[in-house]
């Protein structure tokens, strides 16, 4: 996305260095447990559509980690 956003490879890489280990943390915690219950508890003509919910609420997370300021730009706005 800083590529696109026109902020360069330095800030693709300050953004992927500062956002990439909290994101995949959540990830990670959270994609096993929904798809558990996918193949648990939710009937198997229900499974695309809890899926597809799970993954517009993830995509709602991307995008406000996306928004989410870095430490770095912080420091610099109150110089």
């Amino acid at each position: 996305m800083p590529l696109l956003e026109n902020k360069g490879i330095e800030g693709a890489a300050n953004e992927v260095s500062n956002k990439f280990i909290p994101t995949y943390k959540v990830a990670v915690c959270v994609w096993p447990l929904l798809q558990t219950i996918n193949f648990t508890f939710i009937s198997e003509k229900n499974r695309v559509p809890f899926v597809s919910i799970c993954s517009l609420i993830w995509t709602t997370f991307l995008s406000f980690m996306n928004q989410r300021k870095d430490k770095s730009s912080k420091d610099e706005s109150t110089l």
